[in-house]
């Protein structure tokens, strides 16, 4: 795998300078990669979208240092290992480590600390929290690491020590060549190619060497804490450029086949279709669950320890009429809750406009009989949700109604019970979502388990959910099964989870409700066969009930259902479940991800019940970031989001791609909204109100934020004041809003208030 680019020597000082980077184009092109991909990163011109280069330019000094430290190391590494692989060149006689790291190691470092001095322009995420942050600190870290770098490099250049003292000795006594002649001054210096190729070799292996003991130091000891994630990215960069420079240095003839080798190595040993495993989950492995339709149906015949729904309905209008109605045949209005997938910021998001509306319409989630989503949103509606049980405490102890809310002689108690939300519900430990926990097991766990044949529980999805538990606790940290007495009660909304399986695209429906009437879908089907004919049949089995597979999983913890919902690969692992056949588990968003098809379903399989016991269905719509207008409004996507020239150029190649995903997303949209207008012209057909007995209130976030598991502390407030729309003070530098965020925000008051006056006991 040698270079055979040999152009004919130039020494012009321009050509002599940009020689390396020539040679790594054409050579080896992965170092071009891996440098320009770092530098655009620090740049802010890719993973903008993702927060990546919010990692590398941190709020905490320690971290952004530690982000400069292993950003000088991955450049240095990648210049020590061009000039190992161009030391046979032609070109390379005479040049020495310190002067190739001088044309090449030294201009990447100047660019990234130039990015330290210049503002960023423009009004991107990027932007908005780059020119508010302190950047010395990524500049420390660079020189620190370009000294420490330099001082291992110089050592590594130096380890031929037997090499050198037997050159020493011939020093010290030339002796004559064959012709007669004595040596040359200088000629000690001088290599033959096999001495610079066994040179090479060796000095490439000791590198290799040195970079596996700190990679197993880090893995082994308490020092993997401190692998952030942008030192864990520059770690993965570097151990990808550490092993191709090993194989291509020992193996230079068969690298490919090497290469190879290795892919098929990687395949073998993962061949386990249960390799990720959840933990809450452990002691069903051992015996998996038989996933047919025999043994299925025979599960959906059992008991399971599953809420009736129609008795949980009950339940809930009972303990409404009992302790928030001012009669006993009050019929109120029943909400239905969908959150939106993106990350922490719909976690947050989520989070914090749920706790609005409990503050601002006192008993709002009473009104609440079931919440579904996907990804972020669920694990804001389960955080919310699963501390609900303090609110319900306070309200029973001051003897709280609804109905009693806006009268004078209750207003002290309206305003302790507000304060009791805000302390109950805050959404502090949701600004660190566990980014650092995935990208420590990412690299010290899941990298080198690529390797080996067995399964394992403790991966970067494991990491996430013990990260929640840690930053939310003690919410997410108790049992689904724990939620299952407040639902029966009657005062304790019912949580839907419904992440997709892989392998056949199904929803795993994850609820203390019996959903089984919702995961099948049936009517008049013409079946012909010899014996009968029928027009009554099932037309698909379009989810499986948790709980139906696994009734005994009484342990099954809400932050792993969380994490079901919320698996997008890769930052989380598509785990398996314990079935034979296997089933992977990952994201609810690819199949829906604004859990109104869930709602949906629900509320037209119980439509009957809902037009006799309510006075009507409001579903509230909590969207991360998704604008109405795009949906009715044509040509927005192009002034929203207009394709960059490298989209255009490779539209060829490219166009395939975008049409599925805009073909997926699209589709949720928009069948979304269609259910939602079968459903209003199914209720509202003769009612005379002007929303009618169903409606749906969309309350969007008006800010954008890091699609990551991660937020800024400028994002985290931006998020957390928008729900309001207010700027006070130190605020107000958070909350620089554009003229449709101003519109949004206007848009959520307004139908808040509507909500608020739709809610108010009749």
């Amino acid at each position: 795998m040698e270079c055979a680019m040999n152009p004919q020597t130039n020494t012009r000082f321009w050509w002599v300078v940009l020689r390396p980077y020539f040679e790594w184009l054409c050579c080896w092109p992965i170092l071009v990669l891996v440098a320009a991909m770092l530098v655009a990163i620090v740049w802010g011109y890719i993973g903008v979208e993702y927060g990546v280069p919010n990692l590398f330019w941190h709020e905490d000094q320690s971290t952004q240092i530690l982000a400069g430290i292993g950003s000088a190391w991955l450049l240095g590494q990648l210049c020590f290992v061009g000039y190992l692989l161009a030391q046979n060149a032609e070109w390379m006689k005479n040049r020495s480590l310190r002067w190739y790291l001088l044309v090449t190691w030294l201009p990447l470092l100047v660019v990234l600390a130039l990015r330290a001095v210049i503002r960023a322009r423009g009004s991107d995420l990027f932007s908005e929290t780059f020119n508010e942050i302190q950047r010395w600190p990524f500049v420390v870290g660079l020189a620190a690491g370009a000294l420490s770098a330099i001082m291992l490099l110089e050592a590594l250049d130096n380890l031929a020590v037997f090499e050198r003292f037997q050159r020493w000795l011939k020093r010290k006594s030339p002796a004559p060549d064959s012709a007669g002649k004595a040596p040359k001054a200088g000629d000690h210096l001088r290599r033959t190619p096999a001495e610079q190729f066994v040179r090479r070799r060796r000095m490439q292996a000791v590198f290799f060497g040195f970079l596996l003991v700190v990679y197993g130091g880090l893995a082994c000891s308490p020092l993997g804490i401190a692998v952030f994630p942008a030192l864990a990215l520059c770690l993965l960069l570097g151990l990808v450029i550490a092993v191709y420079s090993f194989v291509v240095l020992r193996f230079p003839r068969s690298a490919y086949l090497v290469f190879g080798g290795l892919v098929i190595v990687v395949v073998a040993v993962n061949q386990a279709p249960d390799k990720h495993r959840f933990p809450s989950l452990e002691s069903h492995y051992d015996s998996p669950q038989p996933l047919d339709n025999d043994s299925y149906s025979a599960r959906r015949d059992m008991d399971c320890g599953l809420l009736n729904n129609e008795e949980a309905l009950k339940n809930w209008l009972t303990y409404y009429r009992t302790n928030h109605a001012k009669t006993p045949s009050t019929k109120p209005k029943l909400v239905v809750v969908t959150a939106s997938g993106g990350g922490i910021r719909s976690a947050l998001w989520t989070a914090v406009v749920l706790s609005k509306l409990e503050e601002d319409i006192p008993g709002f989630f009473y009104h609440v009989r079931l919440i579904t989503g996907a990804s972020g949103g669920m694990l804001g509606t389960a955080f919310f949700t699963a501390k609900l049980d303090q609110i319900q405490e306070f309200d029973r102890q001051q003897e709280f109604r609804a109905d009693e809310a806006k009268e004078p002689r209750r207003q002290n108690m309206i305003q302790s019970r507000k304060q009791k939300v805000a302390d109950v519900m805050n959404t502090e430990g949701m600004k660190n979502g566990g980014l650092r926990q995935v990208a420590q097991h990412w690299v010290l766990r899941d990298a080198p388990a690529l390797f080996s044949p067995f399964p394992y529980y403790h991966d970067r999805g494991w990491a996430l959910e013990k990260a929640w538990q840690k930053n939310l606790a003690p919410a997410l940290g108790h049992s689904v099964r724990s939620l299952q007495a407040g639902e029966k009660e009657g005062w304790r909304p019912s949580l839907v989870f419904s992440p997709m399986l892989v392998e056949d695209g199904r929803r795993l429906l994850i609820s203390n409700l019996d959903l089984k009437s919702i995961t099948e879908s049936g009517g008049s089907l013409f079946v012909a066969d010899d014996d009968a004919i029928t027009c009554d049949g099932s037309y698909s089995l379009s989810a499986v009930e948790f709980y139906r597979l696994f009734p005994t999983a009484d342990e099954f913890q809400i932050s792993t259902a969380v994490r079901m919902s919320a698996s997008f690969p890769y930052v989380s692992p598509a785990a398996a479940l314990p079935t034979s056949p296997s089933r992977r588990v990952v994201d609810a968003g690819y199949y829906d991800n604004f859990g109104v098809n869930t709602a949906a379903v629900w509320i037209y399989d119980n439509r009957d019940w809902l037009r006799e016991n309510t006075s009507g269905i409001v579903v509230v719509q909590i969207r991360d970031k998704v604008s109405q207008t795009t949906r009715h409004a044509l040509g927005q996507e192009d002034k929203l989001h207009p394709p960059s020239w490298w989209q255009r150029g490779l539209g060829e190649v490219l166009t395939p791609v975008e049409g599925a995903l805009g073909g997926l997303q699209a589709a949720m949209q928009f069948r979304s909204d269609e259910q939602l207008q079968v459903l209003s012209q199914l209720f509202n057909d003769d009612e005379a109100e002007s929303c009618g007995f169903f409606t749906t209130v969309i309350i969007q976030c008006p800010v954008t934020a890091a699609l990551s598991w991660y937020l800024t502390d400028a994002e985290y407030r931006k998020v957390v004041t928008s729900v309001d729309g207010q700027i006070r003070g130190d605020r107000s530098k958070f909350l620089a809003l554009d003229a449709e965020s101003k519109e949004i925000i206007h848009k959520n008051k307004t139908r808040v208030k509507s909500l608020q006056t739709m809610l108010e006991p009749p």
